[in-house]
């Protein structure tokens, strides 16, 4: 049982050794990184549940309030004159766990 132990914690120190570990201000960002975000103060939040928000869903037969309980995952992208905004919410016909539905 002590040879186990030897060599799992010698298989630990090779490893930890082999890591290396660098200040989050010192990380080098490739050419294709945006940053430089920063969020606004007092503005949020940017997308907020809409219980006016249906479509008609046909395989339920029904109008959905698609995004009546959550709204969230926000994304958006700049083409040409225009703003482009996809997120996911949440609608209220499920809530346990497994029995909610996203919608894009």
């Amino acid at each position: 049982m002590n040879i186990i132990v030897k060599i799992a914690g010698s298989i630990l120190f090779v490893f930890l050794c082999g890591c290396s570990v660098q200040p989050a201000g010192k990380l080098k960002k490739e050419q294709w990184v945006l940053g430089g975000f920063e969020r606004p103060k007092g503005v949020n939040p940017i997308i907020e549940p809409d219980t006016s928000s249906v479509f008609y869903d046909p395989m339920l037969k029904k109008e959905i309030r698609w995004e009546d309980n959550d709204t969230f995952n926000p994304a958006a992208v700049v083409r040409g004159n225009s703003i482009y905004v996809i997120y996911r919410a949440e609608d209220r016909t499920g809530k346990a766990i497994g029995h909610r539905t996203s919608r894009l």
